[in-house]
């Protein structure tokens, strides 16, 4: 049977690989899984079914200046935005193994202002959980949290997860994001259905529990 590969993902993991941020610790395995996956959703796919086509593509990787600074282009906006939504970071308070909690994804999304079309800079965005302000289940994420020009708009939470009154109760739980300007306001409402579960006490699979967000329009 003939073997398909899209040989782009050894050379994207590649060039990750060679980052100071990967060098140095700064960003761990997840995030590098995250990383490649935002820049091969981003490039068309290169297979290859024969020793002679992984042969002709590391030529042109090796012998193309251009076709690597596309890749990098992608690997620097994946760096940034897995920064900002997914950093590396412990989890900032222990839970009980026998209760029931309700778990939330972490929450990112991309306010742009209408007027321009361009990102918010300097908002202060809250996210609520039935109209109280959500716990945080990282140490380092905050909320609220305030976008900086770095940001480009993105803002992220980790929302803590609330502990349940029962094992079998489902609840559609009221998500606010609330977002600041000066003395603007705007809020975007979404609902989020969950039932109890069991953690794992480290959270490992936490960081594969994410909800984008639809681009958020604000007249500031």
């Amino acid at each position: 049977m003939m073997e398909l590969k899209n040989i782009l993902e050894d050379i994207v993991f590649d060039l990750i690989d060679n980052l100071d941020e990967v060098k140095n610790g700064e960003i761990d395995k997840n995030q590098k899984k995250e990383m490649a996956a935002y820049v091969l959703n981003r490039m068309k796919p290169m297979y290859i079914t024969s020793n002679k086509g992984f042969n002709n593509l590391i030529v042109k990787y090796r012998n193309d200046p251009q076709f690597t600074a596309d890749i990098m282009l992608r690997i620097s906006e994946a760096l940034k935005v897995v920064k900002k939504v997914s950093p590396k970071s412990e989890v900032y308070n222990n839970f009980e193994k026998d209760k029931f909690y309700y778990v939330f994804p972490k929450i990112y999304g991309k306010i742009i202002s209408a007027r321009d079309l361009m990102p918010i800079e300097n908002a202060v965005v809250t996210l609520l959980i039935d109209n109280e302000i959500a716990g945080n289940l990282f140490e380092l994420w905050r909320n609220p949290t305030e976008i900086a020009p770095v940001d480009e708009g993105i803002f992220s939470f980790a929302p803590r997860p609330i502990l349940a009154e029962s094992s079998d109760k489902k609840r559609d739980f009221l998500i606010t994001i609330s977002i600041k300007y000066d003395s603007k306001n705007y809020e975007k409402v979404i609902h989020y259905e969950a039932e109890p579960s069991l953690l794992n006490v480290n959270l490992h699979d936490y960081h594969e529990n994410v909800i984008q967000v639809e681009d958020i329009y604000v007249t500031f």
